[in-house]
This record gives structure tokens, sequence and C-alpha cells, in this order.
């Protein structure tokens, strides 16, 4: 197996490095200009020997783009298209979108040649019948009549009726309450519930990605057989009143290490109803922020004192304890953060006052001063202890299991300012 793998600078000449990679063997790819700066895409592309042909995003609209399949709602979207063969192609484009879409025109890549390459909606696309189209946007390379290599873009087009707010349905999403946290390049998999719950029927609903780097696919699932139905990527609409299991798939091109203040890297939306933020954690679970991705240490949660995950703060205040284990073989040093984080407490006398400090037991007292933030030291295969202390504000607002205190162990960037959570958990407040 070999794997050709492409750079190329966003804003500047675009160069290109090409290599057969042999398996297992790293290699090193230095990236630099001394003319911009900004964020670079670097993708991989797995071929056989004799190479086949590539796509990457690259603008939507002349702006910088990214993986979300539902950018040719924007209007217009561009690709790089690359050549690995060792032959001249000739390129020719189709989607099954159906029609108002231009397609680039046929045209000849030499081997090893890239450039840039167009879809755009025109004139005649119906812009103002809500629905959503599913399907894809393909290049295929030929030598003569014989098929030599192909590019498939699975493409989401959805056409919303933003501008007639009467007509919008209301969702409501059941998704379990977990964090998404892993290694570039891995998949998660969630199972999400959606009923319409408004007084319009839902058309044309949909999965899409929250974050930018990230790619999102979904399919019809059968929770009680655990088994998926129909084909991927595939729209749904939902009467009043129904509902829909579906099973979402996302894929990040970053090593993410989720935190409760990024929200939800998935978003479900409709062509007749407006964006249903689904980005807050339900802080009632004891949510576990315990790392999985390999390179950062692992620290797990081993119980939190009180269990339940709302914590009930009388006048005098409350205080909770979160007991870790170093799963590492070496010693680590992290920071533990605590965070209120309340919807809309802009007003500082509503909000919940919190502090951390270093314990030996869940009832002992703090071997430390109390602070937002404090180093520690966790001996490889130990536990540590740590007690969150809250005060409760004079003007509390009403009891919300989407806002609370957050505990997060972060482990130090190479400028030694924590940045990555690899443990923790969190807390819904309550006034008492």
């Amino acid at each position: 197996m070999f794997t050709a793998i492409e750079l190329y600078k966003l804003f500047s000449d675009r160069p290109l490095v090409q290599f057969d990679a042999v398996k297992g063997q790293k290699y090193a790819i230095q990236v630099g200009s001394k003319k911009v700066g900004g964020d670079v895409l670097l993708t991989g592309f797995s071929f056989p020997v004799s190479g086949g042909l590539s796509v990457q995003p690259v603008s939507i609209n002349g702006l910088p783009g990214g993986y979300d399949s539902t950018t040719l709602s924007s209007g217009m979207v561009t690709y790089i298209v690359h050549n690995s063969t060792a032959k001249t192609l000739q390129i020719k484009a189709s989607t099954t979108l159906g029609k108002g879409i231009t397609l680039p025109a046929s045209f000849n890549l030499a081997a090893g040649a890239a450039t840039v390459k167009t879809f755009a909606l025109d004139s005649t696309f119906d812009k103002t019948t809500p629905r959503t189209l599913s399907g894809e946007l393909t290049l295929s390379g030929y030598v003569g009549n014989v098929l030599q290599a192909k590019s498939v873009t699975p493409t989401v087009l959805p056409i919303s009726n933003d501008g007639q707010p009467t007509d919008t349905s209301t969702l409501q999403i059941t998704r379990k309450a977990q964090v998404l946290t892993g290694a570039t390049g891995e998949v998660f998999y969630e199972q999400v519930n959606v009923k319409n719950t408004g007084k319009f029927p839902a058309v044309g609903c949909y999965a899409k990605p929250n974050e930018p780097r990230s790619q999102v696919a979904w399919i019809a699932y059968n929770p009680s057989t655990k088994k998926v139905i129909g084909t991927a990527n595939t729209p749904f609409n939902l009467a009043i009143g129904k509902s829909q299991d579906i099973l979402v798939a996302i894929r990040f091109f970053h090593d993410r290490l989720a935190d409760p203040a990024y929200g939800y890297p998935i978003e479900i939306q409709c062509a007749t109803a407006r964006r249903l933020d689904i980005g807050h954690y339900d802080l009632t679970n004891n949510i576990d922020f315990t790392n999985t991705v390999t390179k950062f240490p692992k620290l797990t949660l081993v119980n939190t004192i009180p269990a339940s995950g709302i914590l009930d703060i009388p006048a005098p205040g409350k205080a909770f304890t979160a007991t870790f284990h170093n799963e590492s073989s070496k010693t680590v040093n992290v920071t533990a953060q605590v965070r209120t984080k309340w919807a809309f407490d802009s007003n500082v006398s509503q909000r919940f006052a919190v502090a951390v400090c270093l314990a030996k037991t869940a009832d002992t007292v703090c071997l430390k001063s109390t602070a937002i933030d404090l180093p520690l030291t966790v001996a490889a295969g130990k536990n540590i202890t740590v007690k969150v202390a809250v005060r409760r504000p004079s003007g509390a607002p009403k009891f919300d299991p989407q806002y609370g205190a957050s505990l997060l162990l972060k482990y130090n960037n190479d400028f030694g300012s924590p940045v990555y959570p690899i443990g923790g958990t969190t807390k819904a407040l309550r006034k008492k």
C-alpha cells in the first residue's frame, strides 16, 4: 500500500509534495512560509501503486473552505484536483444532485499535475422550495474510453426557508450524554432521536458538523435491533409529533480533547427548521472527560462524592470531591481548572462561585489554598483527589441541567499553558 501525500498552501502558489510512503514508516513534513501565515490543510490520499485522482476542498464562494458536505448550498465550491497516475487523464464531471448545477467542463490533466475546478448553482436552480438534496459530485479520469481513476464527493444540498419563520418547525433532540474526544482521523458514532414538536411538518432534515475541520454522515437507525436502515446521508421528513432515530458518524481532522465550553460538534437541521443547537451537555450525568488520544496521558475518573450529577447548594455553600487515577506509566503534571457556565449569566450577582483544592479524601479539609486554577502532580499509577467548593449567589437563576460547574484536569502545551483536557467531570448546580 502506498500513500500520495499532497500539501497545498492556501492563498499562495499551492505547492505540492508527493512521495511514496512505506507502511509503518514515519515521515516528517515541514510547513512554512516567508510571506503568509494561517491554517494549512494537509491531506493524505491512499492509492494503489498506479496512483489515482484526488480532490481537496479549497474555498466556498471564494473564502477558505473545509470538509462540510453542505458547502455547495452557499452557491459555489472550489476544489484542487490532482492526478497522481502516470498518464494524462481526460477528466469529466458529473453529479446525482439533479438540474441547476454548473459542472466543470471536460479537461485534460497531465500526470502529476494539479488544477482548480469549481461546482456552482446556476440561475435555473430552484432556491425557493424548501427541501434537502443528497447526492455526489464526481470527477472521472479516462484514457480513451477506459476509466482510470475516479473521485466521489458526497454532497448534501439544503434549501431552507429561513425567511419564513411562521412555517418553521420545532425539533427536540434526545441523545446520549457523552463527550467526543479522540485522535485525528478517529470516527465517533452518536445515536440521536429527532422529534418534530412544532406545528408544521419538518422537511429535509439532516446532520452536519458544528466545527471546522470535521466531516459528518448519518443514516436511519433502529435502536432495538441496533441495525442501520437504508442509505447514508438520506434526508428525512418528520410529520407533526413524529420522530426519527439516526446514527451519526463524525470524523475530526485534528486531535479533539473535549471541553464543555466548546459545545457539541454535531448540528441537526431541516429545510423547514432553523438551526438546532444541540451543543450543550446535560451536566446532571457526571460527564466523564477522560482522554482517549494516546499521545496524551490518561487520567480516569474513579468517583465523585456525592455521586449525584446535581449538587444542591445551601446558603453556606457546598463542596464535592473527585478522585482520578493516572493510567500512565509516568508522572503527570496538570492544572485543575474549575469554571461555571450559566445561560445568559451576564449578571454577576447570578453566578455561582467555585474554587478547587487538593484533598486526601472526600471528607478532609483542603491541603492547599483554594483557587480556580490549581497545579497538580499525579504519580504514575496513583490516585489524586481534589475538592471543589461552590458558593451560591443570592439571585441564582432557575435550575437548568445544561449549566453548572466543570472540573477539568488540563495537560500543558509546548508553551507550558494548560490547554488539553485529559480528565474531568461536571455537576449541575441547583440553589437549595
